[in-house]
């Protein structure tokens, strides 16, 4: 074959994979594009909506500028992009399914519990008085006493607000209870103990405030 021929045949085959190259780059980044658009678009900053503490994905912290998901809950951008397309949608606070792989040897309500700390309210997270780390630690908390029965027995029935999550829970001897006095859930105390208050404690200094005013 003619030398130059070949040179010309090679300098083609080059440029037609080159371009392809470039065209498969282009639409892989205007389909990532698309989808954060279409998330951005339907997440538009709405207070109301429920904020979590940690990434559903890798379990670590987020802050107020992270990226939000469809279901309103906050991400890192850099785990939203590592996950597949089929599953960025999958929040673990909103589908169960990573709930029970983590907890799957705990009861029930430790399961809802983890949904439920990462739903608190807007104010936790952006309340005047947040200090992180609390001063709450191991040291601060006994065992809660399960209240006995009339028969003698420990008994289960007396609810009460977890100082965390602020859900209802049921005293049991598995249960912790603060210095202050209020009870919180195992999962939330591991979980939240350095990152906010005992919410009782706070809602109270609120309530003597406004009474004070």
């Amino acid at each position: 074959m003619n030398p130059f021929a070949a040179a010309a045949l090679t300098a083609c085959c080059l440029v037609v994979g080159a371009v392809a190259a470039t065209i498969y780059a282009f639409s892989r980044r205007q389909y990532n594009n698309h989808h954060e658009n279409h998330h951005n678009h339907q997440n538009e900053f709405n207070p109301g909506r429920a904020r979590n503490l940690t990434c559903p994905f890798c379990g670590q912290a987020v802050v107020a500028n992270d990226y939000p998901l469809a279901c309103g809950h906050l991400c890192h951008v850099t785990c939203f992009r590592a996950q597949p397309a089929s599953r960025r949608d999958n929040c673990s606070f909103c589908y169960d399914d990573q709930d029970y792989e983590v907890l799957d040897d705990q009861d029930d309500e430790a399961v809802v519990v983890r949904g439920s700390f990462s739903r608190m309210h807007e104010e936790v997270r952006y309340r005047p008085n947040h200090q992180s780390p609390s001063n709450i630690n191991e040291n601060d908390v006994t065992p809660a006493s399960a209240p006995e029965s009339t028969s003698g027995t420990a008994s289960t029935t007396k609810e009460v607000c977890c100082a965390f999550c602020r859900v209802w829970l049921e005293i049991s001897v598995d249960q912790k209870q603060l210095t202050c006095g209020h009870y919180a859930h195992n999962n939330c105390f591991e979980k939240l103990k350095h990152l906010v208050k005992c919410q009782e404690c706070v809602s109270n200094d609120s309530s003597d405030s406004e009474d004070e005013i």
